[in-house]
């Protein structure tokens, strides 16, 4: 072959629907799967310092990034799942990338509450703030029970669920109906 023959190996496609990309209160599921397992990973949308809630699609590209950021929990729950945790960097990407190259990545994500575009104000107190942190514990209400419904089912699923053990959100009992929903709408 000519080192000067340029030719395409492959051809990748993903298609995004604008509501994909639309900031709300919501809770997603991101499942790696291939034919004998699932890696399991449940997050929320909605920023504990700011007047936020992005879109899960966004917060996906953060969970799968290398860097040494603390939003890719995604790509160190594999790391640590697979005992890779002492490799170096670039080591743990190639791992990483192999790991991952004949897998599936899905992402749901389920719509609570629509987030609305309010002003930020230098008033912690104010009622646009009151109104976010409201909308916000719901939303962790129901990632917390989902977490908990899955980490009693994990054995029985073949699944392993990558999230750090979470029952510190007080009344997370009350998002049990949905985090329910969200199971049966997922088959899980």
């Amino acid at each position: 072959m000519n080192n000067d023959t340029i030719n395409i190996q492959e051809h990748n496609h993903i298609t995004i629907q604008g509501k994909d990309l639309v900031s709300a209160y919501a809770v997603y599921v991101i499942i790696i799967r291939d034919a004998q397992h699932k890696y399991i990973y449940i997050g929320q949308t909605g920023d504990a310092k700011h007047l936020s809630a992005r879109a899960s699609f966004y917060r996906i590209a953060a969970h799968l990034g290398y860097s040494t950021s603390t939003q890719n929990q995604l790509f160190n729950g594999i790391v640590n799942e697979l005992g890779w945790n002492d490799d170096e960097p670039r080591v743990k990407r190639e791992k990483f990338e192999n790991w991952i190259s004949n897998k599936t990545i899905e992402n749901h994500s389920f719509k609570l509450n629509d987030f609305e575009y309010l002003e930020e104000v230098k008033d912690r107190n104010h009622d646009n703030y009151d109104l976010h942190k409201s909308l916000r514990r719901q939303t962790l209400k129901v990632e917390t029970a989902l977490i908990q419904e899955l980490k009693k089912r994990d054995q029985e699923l073949n699944m392993t669920l990558l999230n750090k053990s979470k029952k510190s959100i007080s009344k997370y009992e009350e998002g049990n109906a949905v985090a329910q929903q969200i199971l049966q709408d997922l088959n899980l």
